[in-house]
């Protein structure tokens, strides 16, 4: 999945007339499984490597998303079993623990994860992206910033605290 010159000559044309860009000066990383030929799939060479590089990384987004499934149904199920010990405060924490990590576990699932399962799909199906490849990217970079506020503002006491602090603001500023 790195560039040598079958790639290099595949999209030299296309980088030139979509984005103005001279193959020679840019670096990129990316699957090319087979060639298309006047908009008829017609398989000359297959690339294995890429091929099996594309094969690896989705095992590796499909496997994480069954380990994060797994994962999140044993938490649950030992939260229920331990909340029918505790008092009703130490319950409502434990399920808005539970709801923060479940919240902050999609973030990455739709930020990341399903833009490059789009994206592999596009890839297998022969399908090209253009400019919206870049989404990716954005999504991406955007997973950071996101991630604190399901724990700022599902978890009771985070929340009020901010409110709070949000109210002084808004009085201090009339």
């Amino acid at each position: 999945m790195h560039s040598d010159n079958q790639i290099d000559n595949a999209i030299r044309d296309v980088l030139m007339i979509r984005f103005g860009w001279n193959i020679e000066n840019i670096a990129y990383v990316g699957p090319y499984l087979y060639r298309n030929h006047n908009a008829k799939i017609f398989i000359e060479k297959i690339n294995i490597l890429n091929i099996v590089g594309l094969i690896l990384m989705s095992i590796i987004l499909i496997s994480s998303i069954i380990i994060i499934a797994i994962c999140a149904i044993k938490c649950y199920q030992k939260i229920n079993n331990y909340s029918n010990k505790t008092s009703e405060r130490s319950k409502s924490l434990q399920f808005q623990l539970f709801y923060a990590l479940v919240i902050q576990t999609s973030i990455p699932l739709i930020l990341m994860h399903l833009p490059v399962t789009i994206l592999f799909l596009c890839t297998i199906f022969n399908l090209n992206m253009g400019y919206s490849s870049g989404i990716v990217n954005i999504t991406i970079a955007l997973f950071p910033s996101l991630d604190p506020f399901p724990v700022m503002f599902v978890i009771r006491s985070y929340r009020n605290s901010i409110f709070k602090h949000i109210r002084k603001v808004v009085a201090f500023c009339d």
